[in-house]
């Protein structure tokens, strides 16, 4: 049995998503109308992990590839399975949420600078979410509507922040500041525009 059950989305038809451990691993699940439907794992996968979920009911999340410590992102979109990796320094790849237009978020690790960056990927093109004067993780976008807008959060030592990204541009590296539309979280200063 499960010794654990994480609901991470739900759609605006109530189809919920999220992962569970059995076995000593995790695996992502997807639930419609009281009904689970058949646990994503995909092949030579040590974990895996669904996040997000549109109103077609495609999801996306990340899974363990075969070494165990390494991460891609994945989306599947009806039964097309498509692994999801930044291109470059990237090490771990995580998609967190896709809208019914299919523009996928998530965030990279980039071991090279030390740092973490956010990403919208449409139509196969990536474009960079990045949070200048941060060390370390940047944060993630984590939720995406059918509009495009985005939100999420970054930190800043010692606060942390939430964003609101509307109209970003296709192809070009976006850098989130404190000017932006910017919701404090306790302790965080900024201005929500």
């Amino acid at each position: 049995g499960s010794s654990n059950l994480v609901v991470t989305a739900m759609s605006a038809q109530g189809i919920l998503v999220g992962y569970y451990s059995g076995l000593g691993q995790d695996h992502g699940f997807m639930w419609n109308n009281g009904q689970l439907l058949a646990p994503f794992n995909p092949t030579g996968s040590a974990e895996n992990h669904t996040l997000g979920v549109n109103f077609l009911g495609n999801r996306v999340g990340y899974y363990a590839l075969s070494n165990g410590v390494t991460y891609a992102g994945y989306s599947q979109i009806g039964n097309a399975f498509t692994q999801i990796t930044y291109p470059g320094s990237a090490i771990n790849t995580y998609a967190t949420a896709i809208n019914s237009n299919r523009d996928i978020i998530g965030y990279y690790s980039d071991f090279t600078r030390n740092k973490t960056f956010g990403f919208r990927l449409r139509n196969g093109n990536f474009t960079i979410i990045d949070s200048p004067g941060t060390s370390g993780s940047m944060g993630s976008p984590i939720a995406i509507n059918d509009s495009g807008d985005i939100a999420g959060n970054y930190g800043r030592f010692p606060s942390s922040f939430g964003f609101l990204l509307r109209n970003l541009p296709d192809s070009c590296t976006y850098s989130v500041n404190p000017s932006d539309t910017v919701l404090p979280a306790s302790g965080g200063s900024g201005s929500f525009h």
